[in-house]
């Protein structure tokens, strides 16, 4: 999918604030995860699909919630995840994965995932003001 230009279109932009399933045509796109009624999944597609992308960001809308967000692969360690803090805390590397997921409040706004799908597994590198900031399952 081409890169929406300034001025265009913003179909390069997803917001979600409930649990959702994103398909392939979700792919190149920069997902805004914003603050839900409740906590909520965000479900990544098959893994097979070699080449499919996507940005994840954290966006705070309310300073009072406290909901976790999780992006999750659709099966068991899928995913081999980096994480990188902008602190002095020490990173982690989890090569089989089920989720990372967002403990939501103003401290880890826009956090950041990275994902690009290599066709066996779910490449995740995450960016978060400090490691306490995100957690991965497995």
């Amino acid at each position: 999918m081409a890169r929406p230009y300034l001025g265009g279109s913003t179909g390069g932009i997803k917001e979600i604030s409930s649990a959702t399933t994103l398909s392939l045509a979700d792919s190149g796109k920069t997902i805004l995860l914003s603050v839900g009624a409740s906590a909520y999944t965000v479900t990544l597609p098959a893994v097979t699909n070699k080449g499919w992308e996507a940005t994840f960001i954290l966006v705070s809308n309310s300073m009072a919630s406290a909901k976790s967000i999780t992006v999750a692969s659709p099966s068991a360690d899928q995913m081999k995840v980096s994480v990188n803090p902008d602190s002095d805390s020490a990173g982690s590397l989890d090569l089989d994965a089920d989720a990372i997921v967002f403990p939501h409040s103003l401290a880890n706004a826009l956090s950041k995932a990275t994902i690009v799908c290599d066709g066996t597994s779910f490449l995740t590198d995450v960016v978060a003001r400090d490691a306490t900031f995100v957690t991965v399952t497995t």
